[in-house]
């Protein structure tokens, strides 16, 4: 039984991979491997909608198909001991170009591990859900989980879109869509979309990839700071930027903990020393950093409200 799951919001490149780390250092904390698309994606696939995005609204959502969600993704979760082990091995593979080989192990997990999952079928587990798709999505996840309490971090909009266009020129790393129209990205060579699909997302399809990057970190956050607005979600969100964490790791660990209500672990030590650097894209050259600059100063505009709401100065900061 899942019981005050913890849900990540957060644009990609934003610090959500980092906030699952730390949170699956406590014992008291399930997760699934990584990203939950695995699930989420059987009723919110944008295909399922015409290929206008990935934004659900949860409409029609009755106990049956609750307790179905529940059901996968109880089958699903295993604690924070066996990903701590994890984590580590993933590390070593990815460093070492073993992406392929985490891809042929990914259907042996899910095929095994529903049958392990049946030792802890009677527990009441917290579980922490991360993915970058979550922010098209909050309503739906209220109404399968109106028990969970949510993180929302955010970056700042100019440090985002550079690592986002990294992420996309490393090839098959993150590509998330072959979309039924081609892609005429004139400074990207592939064929996929990668990260999250925003609605819009058909009016990018032949601009710059900085324009690219920069609608996706605008529409992330634009879509959570609207969801959050209801009254559903009052003193359930705690907004935290990526920066404050990594300026003061110990008052903002605690803070996090303290929302969550997990008590602090010894192994949150490890942390207030220097975060890891988690799904890092190092070696992926996109253009020389004054072309990387001018394309990030370019585009500040079309970000610029949404810094200011984010509370990142006044817009402008690149």
């Amino acid at each position: 039984m899942i019981v005050r799951p913890i849900v990540i919001l957060g644009a990609p490149r934003s610090g959500t991979s980092l906030l699952q780390r730390i949170l699956r250092v406590h014992p008291a904390i399930w997760s699934l491997p990584s990203e939950s698309e695995m699930i989420w994606h059987q009723y919110c696939h944008p295909r399922l909608n015409g290929w206008h995005s990935e934004c659900y609204a949860g409409a029609g959502v009755d106990r049956e198909l609750r307790d179905r969600i529940h059901h996968q993704f109880e089958r699903m979760l295993a604690p924070a001991s066996f990903w701590r082990n994890a984590d580590r091995h993933r590390l070593a593979w990815i460093s070492g170009g073993g992406r392929v080989l985490l891809r042929k192990l990914k259907p042996l997990y899910q095929a095994a591990y529903p049958a392990l999952s049946l030792l802890w079928r009677h527990r009441a587990r917290r579980m922490v859900d991360k993915s970058i798709s979550n922010c098209f999505r909050v309503d739906f996840i209220h109404e399968v989980f109106p028990d969970a309490k949510f993180l929302f971090i955010t970056r700042n909009g100019g440090d985002c879109v550079r690592s986002l266009m990294r992420g996309w020129l490393q090839e098959d790393r993150f590509f998330s869509y072959q979309l039924p129209v081609a892609l005429a990205i004139p400074d990207y060579p592939y064929a996929f979309w990668n990260f999250n699909l925003p609605p819009g997302w058909e009016r990018f399809t032949d601009k710059s990839l900085a324009e690219v990057c920069a609608f996706q970190w605008r529409e992330s956050n634009i879509s959570i700071l609207q969801a959050i607005k209801n009254p559903n979600y009052r003193n359930r969100v705690l907004q935290v930027k990526l920066e404050d964490m990594v300026s003061a790791p110990a008052f903002w660990l605690n803070a996090i903990f303290d929302f969550c209500e997990l008590e602090s672990v010894a192994e949150l030590s490890a942390f207030e020393a220097g975060f890891p650097v988690v799904n890092a894209v190092a070696g992926v050259q996109v253009w020389a950093p004054e072309s990387v600059e001018r394309e990030v100063s370019r585009i500040m505009p079309m970000i610029a409200d949404t810094m200011v709401a984010l509370d990142y100065c006044h817009g402008n900061h690149v």
